[in-house]
């Protein structure tokens, strides 16, 4: 009896012992995964709210890119005549997408010829104050929330001036049905409970996919939104006819406009609820199971636990296809369903970002070359056009071809996130290929009185790859090292390791501090620093870098002491046999 009380005795403490740890990491597990889910809810309606309003700006840029163009053919009045410029109004408008109109004003903001359904020729629209504006300042506007002289409906147009020698000589102007912008938002799939609202910078709304909730013309007073009209992201709390609900207010580009996304609370809240109270009886039942198993059930939960904490860390880490392999008919199992339905919305989420790219690239790609192309016509007798003529085509031409670069980076990026970019893998010698490099960039350094040096360390530096992809990789790389440098001059270093082949580009430019080194590789990221030097670009350069990189199964990695003391950026290939 003695021997067996101690038994008892020893089996009571070390269930204790066990006991304690298990419920302490419960309830920290339990706070932990709220958080997630609450911030994950709070991050996700941010996201696609700046996914919308991003989608509502490629829409009006594209609209605002194609009148710019158009300005340039109506600059040549002597050489295009009333009834050409008519007929090259109405065919544009025929062949733009969402444009009710486009109208050509005078100076007087009297309407002199369009294409679609505007007021007829004669109209004086001088009094619209998005006209004011435009004659006032010299530069774009987008107009807010007014009503169609013709149709007496609400209309959204956007004004590009005319100018000879700084001077206004009239406007072309484009009329958007609110309708169109909002059904563009179909092909975000969004549910149906989702309300997406936009608004001019006086805070009325312009569309809605719920016109019931806040109708077109509505002027709203929230003081989120005033923020988002300054041009701060905003995320909080409202109740709109009686439903609480997760409301973002977030800026449209440079528009002056917001949008907001509000989803119903309830459809956070019963799956923050739910898993909750599936971590507690998941507490309750690891308590339970060390009474009437200490050793087998403590196993098989530690080794459940630890499977579902890797899968977390891989899926906080932006690893959304990441799932729990984890089958039980209990409240682990229950869990780990729910883990991979959260993984599940946010692989969604993160996919319709990218069709959101993939689309509006595409559909950028025809207007571009359809411009491109009547630049080209109109450059073939450059013998009727003045010298100013001469010089502002071949700025439409320039830009333009820019504008055609940006969509195909655009469609480069969405095609290496699916895996669909063809790469033309073949046997290439790095050392040539940096050589070659080196030879293409050296007149970028020496202008600017830097060293270009190149140190090859060890003999057969073979990789399989893309040639040309690898020169993209390469050519970006260095074109950052020799923007952001200076002084000094840039060292490039590749040899052997193991199995790969290692290539680092030394600077000794800005540097990079230690807070942005962790997202340096994320899409659309721009160095602070980069910003504030006024070097233009849209952060997608090192993005595609990593991805192209990753697609050859090799891995780069970006690392400097701080700002203003250079920076080294390594890149790690699999050695092929020579």
């Amino acid at each position: 009896m003695p021997h067996n009380s101690t038994i008892r005795r020893q089996q009571m403490l070390t269930a204790l012992l066990i006991i304690l740890p298990l419920l302490l990491l419960g309830i920290y597990f339990i706070s932990f995964v709220s958080r997630i889910l609450n911030n994950s809810a709070r991050t996700s309606t941010l996201s696609q709210a700046l996914l919308a309003a991003k989608y509502v700006d490629s829409d009006l840029s594209s609209h605002m890119a194609v009148l710019k163009t158009l300005s340039m053919f109506i600059s040549l009045k002597g050489e295009i005549s009333h009834s050409l410029t008519m007929d090259l109004l109405q065919q544009t408008a025929a062949s733009q997408p969402g444009l009710e109109s486009i109208t050509l004003f005078d100076e007087k903001g009297i309407i002199t010829a369009f294409g679609g359904k505007s007021p007829s020729i004669g109209t004086d629209l001088s009094a619209r104050y998005s006209f004011q504006q435009t004659k006032k300042t010299g530069k774009p506007q987008v107009s807010g929330y007014v009503l169609s002289r013709l149709t007496g409906k609400p209309i959204v147009t956007i004004l590009v001036p005319l100018l000879s020698q700084e001077r206004f000589t009239g406007a072309l102007g484009a009329g958007i049905r609110p309708e169109n912008i909002i059904a563009a938002f179909a092909n975000l799939h969004l549910p149906s409970s989702y309300i997406i609202t936009i608004y001019d910078s006086n805070g009325i709304t312009i569309a809605t996919t719920n016109p019931s909730l806040r109708p077109v013309g509505f002027r709203a007073h929230e003081d989120l939104l005033a923020q988002a009209l300054k041009g701060r992201q905003m995320v909080g709390i409202a109740t709109l006819k009686d439903v609480t609900r997760i409301i973002s207010f977030v800026p449209i580009g440079t528009t002056g406009w917001a949008l907001s996304l509000c989803i119903p609370a309830a459809d956070v809240l019963s799956q923050l609820r739910r898993t909750t109270f599936i971590m507690s009886l998941l507490v309750a039942a690891l308590i339970a199971a060390v009474f009437l198993g200490i050793g087998y059930s403590t196993g098989l939960i530690t080794k459940s636990l630890e499977k579902l904490s890797i899968t977390a860390q891989k899926i906080g880490e932006g690893r959304f296809d990441t799932r729990s392999d984890i089958k039980r008919d209990d409240e682990i199992g229950e869990l780990s369903n729910n883990i991979n339905s959260m993984a599940e919305k946010l692989q969604i989420s993160e996919r319709l970002h990218q069709d959101l790219i993939s689309i509006v690239s595409h559909d950028l790609r025809s207007p571009i070359s359809l411009i491109i192309g009547s630049l080209d016509l109109i450059g073939m007798d450059r013998s009727k056009l003045t010298e100013r003529q001469q010089r502002s085509l071949d700025i439409a031409h320039r830009q333009s071809v820019q504008l055609e670069e940006l969509t195909s980076t655009l469609l480069d990026v969405s095609r290496l996130e699916a895996g669909k970019l063809e790469l033309d893998m073949k046997k290439i010698d790095i050392a040539a290929l940096l050589q070659e490099m080196i030879e293409t960039v050296h007149p970028l350094a020496e202008n600017k009185g830097l060293y270009l040096n190149l140190e090859i360390r060890d003999q057969l530096l073979f990789v399989m790859g893309d040639i040309n992809r690898l020169r993209q990789v390469f050519s970006n790389v260095l074109d950052n090292a020799i923007k952001y440098t200076s002084h000094g001059g840039i060292t490039v270093i590749a040899g052997k390791r193991e199995h790969t082949v290692v290539i680092s580009v030394i600077d000794t430019g800005i540097g990079i501090s230690k807070d942005e080194l962790g997202t340096l590789f994320q899409r659309f990221y721009r160095l602070k620093e980069a910003k504030e030097s006024g070097e233009r670009g849209i952060g997608l350069g090192l993005y595609i870098v990593r991805l192209i990189i990753k697609a050859h199964g090799g891995s780069i990695k970006a690392w400097s002491s701080g700002t203003g003391r250079g920076s080294t950026f390594t890149m790690i290939l699999p050695l092929a046999k020579p």
